[in-house]
């Protein structure tokens, strides 16, 4: 019986990009992921310092765990949220395209980022009317607030923090608890009202009204809104999980 070699079950590709003669992929990343850590550090120190450095106050007025939050939660946000969306944005394009996808069972649905994806067409950067463009500004306008006001303050997530352990009997039903409030309600109110907003134009492509330019589109912009949806449910989840954590050590 012959041994393996560990590398052959792994993509050559993936070991080209990470190990491959003056690439430095790997190394690069952990570069990135430790300045950017020592920057979010760096930051938070000088803000705690910077918001309680006056003689004259006896107590901080910004605990280090408000300031941490804060800056975690807008992090995650404001960088977190356009990621996952363009992501979401490409595989469920990616998804629709596939022929067969209705009738495919659930279970064989592969798992989100497992299948390469070609390019979004260049539609969706040509073809946007002045309408859609302010359309997703506003999207994008109300959505990070109304997470930075959710779950910047620590306040609101210790009152989220009791909430649940108030109404869960346990670590099972406080995670179905958790899933129910945070992801599928929101998921659900999102996504009725982005059927309420695209219904008509469904109808228009389903009754062969549009040119295929209008139809391609509309198809990427209500791909788009979906992919919205679902990033805005995984950055809400990660922003409590972030008060979590806050919450447990500098709280």
């Amino acid at each position: 019986m012959t041994s393996t070699p560990l590398h052959s079950a792994v993509p050559r590709s993936l070991l080209a990009r990470c190990f491959g003669p003056g690439r430095f992929y790997l190394l690069r990343l952990v570069a990135l992921w430790v300045a950017a850590t020592a920057v979010t550090l760096l930051t938070w120190l000088a803000l705690t310092w910077w918001l309680n450095h006056e003689p004259t106050k006896a107590v901080a007025v910004v605990t280090s765990g408000e300031v941490f939050n804060n800056l975690l939660v807008g992090l995650t946000v404001l960088v977190g949220l356009p990621m996952w969306h363009a992501a979401a944005y490409r595989w469920w394009w990616h998804r629709a395209g596939r022929p067969g996808l209705m009738a495919q069972p659930v279970r064989d649905e592969p798992a989100f980022g497992s299948e390469p994806t070609a390019p979004l067409p260049a539609a969706d950067k040509l073809r946007r009317t002045r309408g859609q463009r302010l359309a997703y500004l506003a999207v994008y306008a109300l959505g990070m607030p109304l997470l930075l006001w959710v779950y910047g303050p620590l306040d609101h997530q210790r009152a989220l923090a009791m909430f649940l352990a108030r109404h869960s009997a346990g670590s099972a039903s406080m995670a179905s608890l958790l899933q129910l409030l945070l992801v599928w309600l929101p998921m659900g109110l999102l996504l009725i009202a982005v059927l309420a907003v695209i219904r008509r134009e469904v109808a228009a492509i389903q009754a062969g009204q549009l040119d295929p330019a209008d139809v391609l589109r509309l198809r990427l912009k209500h791909t788009w809104l979906v992919a919205f949806v679902m990033a805005f449910a995984v950055v809400s989840v990660l922003c409590l999980f972030v008060g979590r954590a806050t919450l447990r050590y500098l709280g």
